[in-house]
């Protein structure tokens, strides 16, 4: 396993991706309860260049979420 932070091509920054088995899985951590489009912005650019496997979204809510497509929310409790 490999990992590391990221910049994506319009500026964004990506907290943490992931290498294992030869899938990237890049790790946002937000201090809110609601995840909305501002804190998928990043996620979203570098699955779209990186071709991602999943965009994961550590944050304060009470329930695991599906947030897009390929992005989900799990909140720190489930950690």
């Amino acid at each position: 396993m490999i990992a590391q932070s990221y910049r994506t091509g319009a500026e964004g920054k990506v907290d943490l991706v992931l290498e294992v088995d030869c899938d990237l899985v890049a790790v946002e951590v937000k201090h809110t309860t609601t995840v909305g489009g501002r804190d998928l912005r990043s996620l979203r650019d570098f699955t779209a260049e990186d071709n991602a496997r999943l965009g994961v979204v550590i944050n304060n809510d009470i329930a695991p979420r599906r947030c897009e497509d390929r992005t989900v929310g799990i909140p720190y409790m489930h950690l």
